[in-house]
């Protein structure tokens, strides 16, 4: 069996309040081909840089963070935690490129918030923790950017 591959790790933020509901821990991974016009995170654009982490080392230190979620950005699999994932991409994009990707269909079968869809500057606002439309069931619809189960 081979081994997975690396993911560039941009960012590892063991506690956080500020990237999903309760204390989280937070990763941004480098490396982005969506490029959205106003991303918060332009330089996580190329997929140069980063560091170079398994992906069992990379659970291993959210674990041991000992908080209640993770959150993934850019672009680990639940141990009695909340993921949180967002993504550019569109979640009827993503449900089709599953259908060949067995890393995507993981990555969405472990995550329990899904903020997907480019990141629009005109629709920021400051008034909710995060950007999307809520979508409150165990799957999305296609006109939804925000897939929740509960939490």
């Amino acid at each position: 069996m081979s081994e997975p591959p690396l993911v560039r790790v941009a960012r590892f933020l063991e506690h956080t309040m500020a990237e999903g509901p309760g204390e989280r821990t937070a990763i941004w991974v480098q490396g982005c081909t969506i490029r959205c016009a106003g991303c918060f995170n332009p330089h996580l654009f190329t997929a140069h840089g980063g560091t170079p982490t398994t992906p069992a080392e990379l659970i291993a230190r959210a674990l041991a963070a000992d908080t209640t979620g993770v959150t993934l950005l850019g672009g680990v699999r639940r141990a009695g935690r909340s993921v949180m994932t967002f993504t550019g991409y569109e979640y009827a994009d993503l449900r089709r490129l599953a259908d060949s990707r067995t890393d995507i269909a993981a990555l969405l079968d472990a995550t329990d918030l899904l903020v997907a869809g480019p990141f629009q500057r005109e629709l920021v606002d400051h008034d909710r923790p995060w950007v999307g439309r809520p979508i409150n069931s165990s799957s999305a619809s296609a006109n939804g950017s925000t897939m929740s189960r509960s939490l």
